[in-house]
């Protein structure tokens, strides 16, 4: 048995120091390779400590190489938090419980991940465990955005940094494949730019991008680059838009991070519509939406199908069009992710209007202009007035 134990210790060592190195794939052979020495062992409390802990270890380079929805990371989770039961700690609760909230979320329901989230968040508080309660302000504002609550997601996002210190909480990456503060600065300059707020989509886009190259995380890198590219495009800077996707896109191909790369040929789709190369857009866009669900990911699938709509609507490629859409409204209804609803409305309504269908083109368009209105989504609500004042001045209306 002492053999096996420094064997297990070994090979748990050796994980650690790869996901350090951002050798995720030869950390999960590591991780995995001590589980199954685990598994020689008799049981007990000891044993039952040391494969929590591989549990939770192994879950931060799976997400990243595999993406949150894998059904490697679900098996992980849930045995991770069976154990954190068993061994009745609720300090180690706490993030194995940001782990189980996080593939909730991100793979079967954002309603019940946010539940998740909120327990989370009384739990962390009522242990006075401050990176537990950035963790969970963290997940709660991926999830109010994902809802559609843009306010109630900024809020969030913006404890997390006032919260936030690089030296104690960037091993929190561990857990989520993402740092804490570069994640939160990101999603920022992201909803910022929705929300019509261009300037602090900028400011925050350059505090996530300084942050991310202090730390020298490639994931985090990778991962902002990606997002800061709303606040460019928003403000028509294609250019800049692009040299964002390129290079969070070469960061993820020379580190193999999976996890993005539907966001990577999805985001790039959206640029060639915008530069008018609608065919190639499509194609594009459906690889995006394709890699993007190949990892189990429902999460910001909206964004995927409302980035392939438009460059099918583009094309004038009306019936698919139409079938993508058709399964944006399917996602919602079943997975609770509203994020892109004012703007698939907005699409809908744009495809209808082709096709001669003014009346339900206008009454949608007004359903987004009010939906838009609600959320303080400031930049659909902008598109959403002027498709309503070109419809109107084409029916002579005043």
């Amino acid at each position: 048995a002492g053999i096996l134990d420094k064997a297990i210790q070994y090979f748990y060592q050796a994980g650690r120091s790869s996901v350090y190195r951002t050798a995720n794939r030869e950390a999960i052979g590591h991780f995995q390779k001590a589980l199954e020495l685990l598994g020689g062992l008799p049981e007990s409390p000891e044993r039952d400590g040391q494969e929590l802990a591989l549990q939770m270890e192994v879950q931060g380079p799976l997400i990243t190489t595999f993406g949150w929805g894998d059904p490697r990371v679900e098996r992980a989770a849930e045995r991770a938090y069976l154990l954190a039961e068993q061994v009745g700690e609720n300090a180690l609760l706490v993030p194995v419980l940001f782990q189980a909230a996080m593939f909730e979320a991100c793979a079967r329901s954002v309603p019940r991940g946010i539940d998740l989230g909120e327990r989370l968040l009384a739990l962390a508080q009522e242990l006075t465990d401050d990176s537990g309660i950035i963790l969970a302000h963290l997940l709660l504002g991926l999830l109010n955005a994902s809802a559609g609550n843009l306010v109630g997601a900024r809020d969030h996002f913006e404890e997390v940094l006032c919260r936030y210190d690089p030296v104690q909480h960037h091993p929190l990456a561990l857990l989520s494949g993402l740092d804490p503060g570069v994640a939160s600065a990101g999603h920022l300059s992201w909803l910022t730019a929705h929300m019509g707020f261009l300037d602090q989509a900028i400011a925050y886009k350059e505090r996530a991008l300084q942050l991310a190259e202090e730390l020298g995380h490639p994931h985090s890198l990778s991962f902002v680059h990606n997002m800061v590219m709303w606040a460019h495009f928003r403000r028509r800077e294609i250019d800049a838009a692009r040299k964002e996707i390129d290079a969070g896109g070469e960061i993820c191909r020379a580190h193999g991070f999976g996890s993005q790369a539907g966001l990577v040929e999805s985001f790039s789709a959206l640029v060639q519509v915008a530069e008018g190369r609608t065919d190639q857009a499509a194609r594009l866009g459906a690889r995006g939406l394709s890699l993007q669900r190949s990892t189990g990911l429902k999460l910001l699938s909206s964004v995927n199908i409302w980035i392939l709509a438009t460059a099918y609507a583009a094309a004038g490629d009306h019936d698919r069009a139409l079938a993508v859409l058709d399964e944006a409204d399917e996602l919602m209804g079943s997975f609770g992710e509203k994020l892109m609803q004012p703007a698939l409305m907005l699409c809908r309504a744009q495809v209808i209007l082709e096709a001669d269908g003014e009346s339900a083109a206008e009454k949608l368009m007004l359903e987004s202009l009010q939906l838009a209105h609600d959320r303080q989504d400031g930049w659909h609500k902008l598109h959403a007035a002027m498709a309503l004042a070109r419809l109107w001045r084409g029916e002579g209306k005043h």
